[in-house]
């Protein structure tokens, strides 16, 4: 008689990614009227995913919208600086009419994938 073990299978690790902070965001760019940008990230407790992005064209009657999808247990706040200049805070969608350089800070996931939606 013969006897085989099967070797289990390790769950995989699962990292937060970018996991960075406001002095090193990770750089979306300039975005003008009908531009779009999509950056994806994974959040797990305690982890943090900062974006920045410049909204250069003010004439675009939409402004700039940020929205977020995915783990539903992340949101998102909104600042004009590292330091402070809070817009919004625990949000999934939010929308600016002033041109200007924002940064998004995701946090509050729970490890599954998030996709955040830069558009004009």
């Amino acid at each position: 008689m013969t006897l085989t073990c099967a070797t289990p299978t390790p769950t995989p690790t699962i990292n937060p990614t970018p996991n960075n902070n406001a002095a090193n965001p990770v750089n979306v760019g300039d975005l003008n009227c009908g531009n779009s940008a999509t950056e994806q990230g994974v959040n797990i407790n305690g982890s943090n995913a900062w974006y920045q992005v410049t909204f250069t064209d003010t004439l675009c009657p939409s402004g700039l919208t940020i929205t977020l999808s995915g783990n539903t247990g992340d949101v998102f706040d909104v600042q004009t600086s590292a330091s402070g200049g809070t817009l919004t805070t625990g949000v999934t969608n939010f929308t600016e009419t002033n041109g200007g350089t924002y940064l998004v800070h995701v946090y509050g996931g729970g490890g599954a994938n998030f996709q955040l939606l830069f558009s004009l």
